[in-house]
């Protein structure tokens, strides 16, 4: 072998070597790449597609949207604006809801195997639009338009206010409407009366399907009125009952009969939630105090809704004179802001759908105060705030002589009046702030609205 020839071979070893090497450098080094950008890759998708690996378990999320339409697209992630109503629901016996703070899904009791959650996504329904623009009907029980556009509205004359007090307001009407509520941790423990006139605007009020208690409306000593107490709400004991003792869910006096006699009043487990004071908005209650004749009986000579809509809306004064039950000393005004208040007159006989003999309308227009009688029976047996016991309402009505009559409704259907000594059942009402949304439910008593802000 001659020296050139050795030194070619040498060559040509050293780079079968290094392209050998080569090689198996570069297979090493995308075998490495791969796995990673493969399990990268895994990592992506499964993101993508909601899937989250785990030890133990998968969990699958399918991303979906729904328009209005009822329509439903596949989204490949959640949508990063939060003003979604979200329903998320898993296979097996995975618990799971949408956390609103964190924007994100809570999925809890998994099993070993994979776990398949949907995910739907649908624009936020605000309350006030989709009771007034989904739900309003003509006819049977549901969400009726209540007129006030000749209303005579006296309570000022600040055209902007008289103006929000004759808005067309949207009520629950029938014998039971779909307007239940989970409010303050109360399933179905609520209700809708509508979307109605305040001197801020519109606002929805609520009212508490049954009562917190039996509880007289007012009291004083002996010396005051004999004991009978006085009609003016913000003054009276139910104002404290209410916006104190209740709404702070705790421990009070509460008057109990005449002559200031009281009782202690528990609300520590139905009283209003820290969280639920949230949704609540403090707004202007009317509470005009005058004669029952001079506003009741001014035009028709009967108490027709719109005549207890009138008076509930006016700005009249106290008008008691003499007496001795007309020596109670304090400021007559004819509004004031709280959180908490009482159904009125006229919240109750919107209400009614009437019936074969007497319609809606001729029950509109009856005396409320024989809704009792045979011929307007139907005007309260069709009517869902009817309850079978006397129920306390906002207003007082007192005569020339006596500054402690009230407005109430008897357990038969009628508006009457009453001393405010006397004990009646309390329902709670208030209204929302228009910020508060529907989070799910169809307002059955099954599904009731679930509110949210």
């Amino acid at each position: 072998m001659n020296l050139k020839s050795f030194h070619n071979d040498k060559k040509i070893s050293k780079i079968l070597f290094v392209c050998v090497f080569s090689i198996f450098l570069l297979t090493g080094l995308l075998v490495i790449y791969r796995t990673y950008a493969v399990y990268e890759e895994k990592q992506v998708y499964n993101v993508m597609k909601g899937q989250v690996p785990n030890q133990d378990y998968d969990i699958s999320l399918s991303y979906y949207f729904m328009d209005t339409d009822g329509k439903k697209t596949m989204l490949l992630k959640a949508p990063t604006e939060r003003n979604y109503n979200v329903d998320v629901v898993c296979t097996e016996v995975a618990m799971a809801s949408w956390d609103y703070d964190k924007w994100g899904p809570l999925i809890t009791n998994l099993i070993n195997n994979r776990t398949k959650c949907n995910i739907l996504f649908q624009k936020e329904r605000i309350l006030l639009e989709d009771i007034v623009h989904v739900s309003k009907v003509t006819s049977g029980d549901g969400l009726y338009e209540v007129f006030h556009e000749d209303a005579e509205i006296a309570f000022s004359e600040n055209e902007s206010i008289i103006k929000n007090l004759k808005m067309t307001e949207y009520r629950y009407v029938g014998s039971n409407p779909n307007n239940y509520v989970t409010f303050n941790e109360e399933a179905a423990g609520w209700r809708i009366i509508g979307l109605v006139n305040t001197l801020e605007g519109q606002r929805i009020k609520l009212i508490r399907d049954n009562s917190i208690g039996y509880y007289v409306y007012d009291s004083t000593t002996n010396d005051i009125n004999q004991g009978h107490g006085v009609s003016q709400f913000n003054v009276a004991a139910i104002n404290t009952l209410l916006n104190y003792t209740y709404y702070n869910r705790t421990l009070g006096e509460c008057k109990n009969g005449d002559n200031n006699s009281v009782i202690f009043c528990e609300f520590a487990e139905n009283g209003i939630l820290k969280n639920t004071k949230e949704l609540i908005d403090t707004v202007t209650w009317t509470i005009p105090v005058s004669s029952v004749h001079n506003f009741l009986y001014q035009v028709t000579g009967k108490s027709s809704t719109r005549q207890l809509y009138n008076y509930e809306h006016s700005n009249s004064v106290h008008n008691c004179m003499v007496g001795e039950r007309c020596n109670a000393v304090f400021d007559h005004v004819t509004s004031f802001k709280a959180p908490i208040g009482l159904m009125s007159a006229s919240d109750y006989t919107y209400a009614t759908k009437g019936g074969g003999l007497k319609n809606r309308m001729a029950c509109l227009e009856a005396d409320a105060l024989y809704w009792e009688n045979d011929e307007n029976k139907e005007c309260f047996q069709n009517n869902w705030m009817y309850k079978n016991y006397s129920q306390m309402t906002m207003h007082g009505y007192p005569t020339g002589d006596n500054s402690h009559y009230i407005v109430y409704i008897n357990s038969s259907g009628s508006v009457k009046f009453g001393t405010s000594m006397w004990r009646y059942e309390v329902r709670p009402t208030l209204y929302l702030k228009t910020s508060v949304k529907v989070s799910s439910g169809d307002g059955s008593l099954e599904a009731p609205f679930v509110l949210r802000t």
